[in-house]
């Protein structure tokens, strides 16, 4: 049994400092040279230098996604690994 997929989502949180441009660069090959299907990236790019989202906003396949932090849907307990006692 094969699965026939006609449009791949991929989900990205994007965090790549100034010194890791060619990362990013190499991440959008990767996906360009190994994906057989269409694609849509769904890329939270909330903290990305601005020039990085210019890089983003080149590849036509790619759609930005404004994520809330986790880190306030969280109880602050939770966040600093204390376990709440019950």
């Amino acid at each position: 049994m094969s699965i026939e997929i006609k449009h791949l989502g991929i989900a990205v949180v994007y965090l790549v400092s100034e010194r890791n441009e060619r990362l990013l660069d190499l991440h959008l090959r990767q996906i360009e040279k190994n994906t057989t299907v269409p694609y849509t990236i769904y890329g939270s790019a909330n903290r990305l230098l601005p020039k990085f989202r210019a890089t983003l906003a080149k590849t036509l396949m790619s759609k930005y996604v404004n994520a809330k932090p986790l880190i306030h849907h969280l109880d602050k307990q939770e966040h600093h690994g204390q376990r709440k006692q019950k």
